[in-house]
């Protein structure tokens, strides 16, 4: 896949990630963007209600700050936003509060948010 230009962003520190996020995206120009945010990079931090909880994953703020950045580039370099999808809800989950620790799924209020920045 990286032969065909697709760019990988490894976990590691938040500040670490967003350089290399906002690092691949400076060069995109005049491009279009389809962006699917896939639930479960947040996994068990804000958002519970994950297909998949098999990794610890980003909190919300790092999500929203990406979010930021891509949306920074798609308004800045003649690029445009031609779709954006949610996917890997557990709908199940949604809104669950765990009694024992008393978490609470926030999944709902994160895509809320993400969503705002680009609407």
């Amino acid at each position: 896949m990286e032969r065909n230009g697709v760019k990988f962003i490894p976990k590691a520190e938040t500040s670490q990630m967003l350089d290399k996020l906002n690092q691949i995206l400076k060069d995109t120009l005049k491009s279009n963007f389809y962006l699917s945010f896939d639930v479960d990079v947040g996994a068990l931090k804000e958002i519970i209600a994950s297909r998949f909880r098999n990794v610890l994953g980003l909190d919300q703020s790092t999500i929203i700050s990406a979010a930021k950045i891509i949306n920074n580039i798609i308004k800045t370099a003649e690029n445009k936003l031609v779709g954006l999808d949610v996917m890997e809800i557990e709908t199940y989950l949604l809104n669950k509060v765990f009694p024992k620790s008393g978490r609470e799924d926030q999944t709902i209020e994160v895509v809320d948010n993400f969503l705002r920045i680009f609407f």
